[in-house]
């Protein structure tokens, strides 16, 4: 699974559990990407939270 922190039009970050493509790069609905967890001040209290979420399996890639 993979997950993203994302900044909001207000500011805030929410945690996303990001969805799958087809190849053709299409995203139908049943794989859309879906808010997975609360809204945050800051990116670092919702990398804290994704990682307590996670078991802290989470990686973050650059």
């Amino acid at each position: 699974m993979r997950y993203s922190i994302r900044r909001r039009r207000d500011g805030l970050f929410q945690i996303v559990h990001d969805g799958a493509e087809l190849p053709d790069g299409s995203q139908p609905d049943w794989m859309e990407d879906r808010v997975f967890a609360g809204i945050y001040e800051t990116v670092d209290l919702a990398e804290n939270e994704l990682q307590r979420l996670t078991g802290g399996q989470w990686i973050r890639e650059r």
